[in-house]
């Protein structure tokens, strides 16, 4: 179709990324259709998404695509001319096809060639159909009713057939997960033990030699890993004010260049314009985050999907309420956030809000409600989801954490305390697992997930009334103002958000409990104390260092600790920088930073930092 395969390599990439947000308005549009379903502005713009993937599919020459999507209108058309009534089976099959849809997209990026597998859907498009085209007729043939009986039984067996027909074309693992005899994971496991199934096959026919086999799956694991370079849609106004910024830019330096050549004349030029040079980097710094900072809405537009989806295999009756969708994040920090956000929000779905028959029998309305919250505060965004469900069962928490060995029988702990108790490994309140959550493995995921973005997660639960999760987490892992202290002549840095006080203090403050352990009474609140020269290791620990010390008071999820320093260096901006393959897992380390005299020095990971010291 074109001359050049560069330019339809172009086009392709460029519908890829418009598909993706057609898809998910598309969504969006299915979930309020089925809430509306009368809003012919509703059903306009699903016509509208719809149609523009399915001629530009064509156009950019993803015959599946554009062939699948075509039968999709089919529906929708039955749909908008009300031969077919709206209803969960209907808005079910629709975001399954869009879902599908979806899975193409991840699949053509990898490779152009891909293929689309819909004939279960197709199938269920077409019974749709039929079954109204059916309607239809009876309305205008008049029979009799024991003809209209046979009818119904033709009817009646027309769709067993067709139903039949359709798990001709679906896969084993399908039918399997259906049956409910096995679940999506064990599903996705076997079948990513395929690859290995066939190499077998092969050789044990003789096709070709293990050696044979072993290189081609080191080949494919290559080119999986190499994965497809990313692409953002972003304002126009953020890139001329970042033209701006550069044009400004140069012209100081221009300035400088012409200054520096006669110091002692032009002195004075030459401190404006690195005092006006600083102010344009500051400026260009803001703008280059701002580039990297969207919003949250598809994450709240997914979880939409979710509480829908959920609710409905459950049985229950549930809003989603939601505030600050427009709240903007780090995109690497929201890409990691999807996965703990949708296992939360299951979560609450699942174990929180009651059935509707066991709601009105507390005095509650039989429709439960989730409520997302985004919001910036103090340098941090806080996502806080909670449900006006049962809340958790603290006791029965506590006597599994205590079966477990987490803690002991005898020791007094706060409700707080014991809420925390479900982000242990293995550590599930529900008597019986469910494909939807259960089994005690997630939470534990999503609390290692969100330390692993430098953030912490607390819950807050009354009984009867429901729960709440709260999520804290930097805005930027990029750039941040950063502390720049002396540990044993070694130089570390630690963002200035962390810190919420300095101390300086005599070490004769110091209660040592342990070898391990000790604490120090600041402004009368005893709190643990931790060395930072023991905690890496320093050989260069002298009695003199020990009389006096400096203190960084710092907490994780709501407690403080002291951290020991030698020296405050200063202040600056600091950049984040990835270490190597060989150092990216030093314990207490989050990467690394050059500093404004051009040393490199540490960035300390202080949550890392508590866990090494409270596992001592």
């Amino acid at each position: 179709m074109f001359e050049e395969e560069g330019f339809l390599e172009e086009l392709q990439v460029g519908f890829i990324q418009d598909a993706r947000d057609l898809l998910d308005e598309t969504e969006q549009a299915y979930l309020e259709m089925e809430k509306k379903s009368d809003k012919p502005s509703v059903m306009e713009k699903i016509f509208r998404c719809v149609h523009t993937i399915k001629g530009t599919a064509g156009t950019v020459d993803f015959k599946y695509l554009c062939d699948f999507t075509h039968i999709v209108e089919n529906l929708l058309v039955k749909l908008k001319n009300g031969k077919i009534k709206n209803n969960p089976e209907i808005t079910s099959l629709l975001l399954k096809c869009n879902d599908r849809i979806k899975k193409y997209i991840d699949l053509i990026e990898q490779d152009r060639k891909g293929v689309l597998d819909t004939n279960d859907l197709e199938m269920q498009i077409e019974k749709q159909i039929i079954l109204a085209d059916l309607n239809k007729t009876a309305e205008y043939v008049q029979v009799e009713k024991s003809e209209s009986r046979l009818s119904t039984e033709c009817q009646k067996e027309l769709v067993e057939l067709m139903e039949a027909k359709q798990s001709e074309f679906k896969d084993i693992g399908t039918i399997l997960v259906e049956d409910q005899v096995i679940n999506d994971q064990q599903l996705d496991y076997a079948v990513g033990m395929q690859n290995k199934k066939l190499g077998e096959i092969l050789v044990d026919h003789g096709a070709c030699d293990s050696f044979d086999i072993d290189k081609a799956l080191h080949k494919q694991g290559l080119n999986k890993a190499k994965h497809p370079e990313e692409f953002v849609k972003l304002p126009l106004s953020k890139i001329d004010h970042l033209l701006d910024y550069l044009g400004e830019q140069v012209i100081l330096q221009t300035s400088l260049d012409y200054g520096r050549k006669d110091l002692v004349k032009n002195g004075e030029l030459v401190e404006k314009t690195i005092i006006q040079l600083n102010k344009i980097t500051h400026d260009l710094q803001q703008i280059a985050i701002s580039l990297r900072m969207f919003s949250l809405k598809t994450i709240f537009n997914q979880a939409q999907r979710i509480v829908r989806d959920t609710a409905l295999k459950l049985g229950k009756e549930i809003e989603l309420k939601k505030f600050g969708e427009n709240t903007e994040l780090d995109k690497s920090i929201l890409d990691e956030l999807t996965g703990p956000v949708t296992h939360l929000i299951r979560n609450s779905v699942d174990h929180g809000i009651e059935a509707p028959e066991e709601r009105i029998s507390c005095g509650k309305s039989r429709i439960g409600r989730v409520e997302l919250h985004a919001y910036h505060k103090g340098g941090f965004f806080y996502l806080k989801i909670y449900d006006d469900g049962k809340g958790l069962d603290l006791k029965k928490i506590r006597q599994k954490a205590i079966s477990k060995g987490l803690v002991s029988e005898s020791k007094q702990l706060s409700d707080k305390e014991i809420g925390k108790f479900i982000f242990a490994s293995g550590l599930s309140t529900k008597d019986e697992a469910t494909d939807v959550s259960g089994r005690g493995v997630g939470m534990d995921v999503v609390n290692t997930a969100i330390e692993k973005m430098k953030g912490t997660i607390d819950v807050e639960t009354q009984a009867g009334f429901g729960t709440t999760m709260m999520i804290k987490l930097p805005l930027s892992l990029a750039i941040f103002n950063g502390m720049v202290v002396s540990v044993s002549s070694e130089t570390y840095v630690l963002p200035n958000s962390e810190v919420k006080e300095i101390c300086h203090l005599d070490m004769i403050n110091v209660r040592r409990l342990n070898d391990a352990e000790s604490m120090i009474e600041i402004k009368n609140e005893v709190i643990p104390f931790i060395d930072l020269r023991k905690i890496f290791n320093s050989q260069k620990i002298t009695r003199t260092q020990d009389k006096k010390c400096i203190l960084l008071v710092v907490s994780q999820h709501e407690k403080n600790y002291a951290l020991r320093i030698d020296d405050i260096i200063g202040q600056q901006k600091i950049v984040l920088k990835k270490l190597g393959a060989e150092n990216e897992n030093i314990p207490g380390v989050a990467g690394g930073t050059i500093l404004g005299d051009g040393r490199v020095a540490l960035i300390l990971d202080i949550n890392e930092i508590i866990g090494l010291y409270t596992k001592r």
